[in-house]
């Protein structure tokens, strides 16, 4: 359920209490705001950023591209990889309807190709989820079929805010990257948002926590992405701030513990340490 604080509306999200707005956009909190806002959620804690694309580097950051696509300014190597990727594969824009309908073999393929043992939600509810968007026009989809045999290898999920928009997820089947599909969709996307409709950025999102991601790894060094850096903010609940205090010394040991849930609490005071570093 999401909460309204102000003219910013914020979201839940694995116990954390997050804002719905575009990294640009600068928020401040006083403590009692803070206390309000996890009284109000019940969240573990609040995250938060500002000084969005500071020119000193920072310990958080968020992955952007703001130059216009051209497949000129890649080298030789690149370019071919998208060429072929373009021949080998139909790129075009979806509806929600679509990616319900043909999303969900490359959604779990690519899950259970990640690390970890991570598990595909249920087809029921990855349909509803995109179902539930049909009218929503911050949201728009593109799909990636191979050429000849038309069947969906991947899908990518945007959703719009203001003059910029977030690749919020980008999924595709593992079996098929050698079709070149993936570089096709970023080549696609790029063109159609920063060429074509003038937006003033694209974003893959923020620096991952838990681990390193495939996909800000290859969209900065195949794509021209760039880290922009900003600060991170967090404000806990009573018992989770204690908790973190209490174990922060400890957070290298806890990090070579694989337990899942101590892994969880470790992603935590990695994240406390990121918050930390730049304050």
């Amino acid at each position: 359920m999401t909460l309204r604080h102000g003219n910013i509306e914020w979201y839940p999200y694995n116990g954390a209490l997050l804002p719905n707005v575009p990294p640009h956009h600068n928020i401040t909190l006083s403590k009692q705001e803070q206390q309000e806002l996890l009284n109000k959620s019940g969240a573990y804690f609040l995250r938060w950023t500002d000084h969005f694309d500071i020119h000193e580097e920072s310990s958080f950051w968020y992955v952007v591209k703001d130059k216009p696509e051209s497949l000129e300014s890649y080298k030789s190597k690149v370019r071919n990889q998208i060429k072929k990727g373009l021949n080998l594969c139909i790129v075009e824009p979806a509806t929600a309807a679509e990616i319900s309908e043909y999303g969900y073999f490359p959604y779990s393929k690519a899950v259970m190709n990640y690390p970890h043992n991570n598990e595909p939600i249920q087809e029921s509810l990855f349909k509803h989820q995109y179902l539930a968007l049909l009218n929503d026009k911050n949201h728009e989809f593109w799909i990636v079929k191979e050429r000849e045999s038309a069947m969906v290898i991947a899908y990518a999920h945007i959703i719009l805010d203001g003059n910029m928009c977030s690749y919020s997820s980008i999924k595709f089947d593992p079996d098929y990257l050698h079709l070149y599909g993936g570089y096709a969709l970023i080549f696609a996307m790029n063109t159609h948002y920063i060429n074509e409709r003038h937006f003033d950025y694209v974003s893959d999102g923020a620096r991952s926590i838990a681990h390193s991601t495939n996909i800000q790894e290859f969209l900065i060094h195949k794509f021209q992405f760039r880290k922009a850096f900003c600060t991170l903010h967090l404000a806990y609940r009573k018992d989770i701030g204690y908790l973190i205090r209490l174990l922060y010394p400890f957070r290298h040991w806890l990090a070579n513990v694989r337990h899942p849930m101590l892994r969880k609490l470790s992603t935590l005071l990695i994240q406390e340490e990121l918050c930390r570093s730049h304050a």
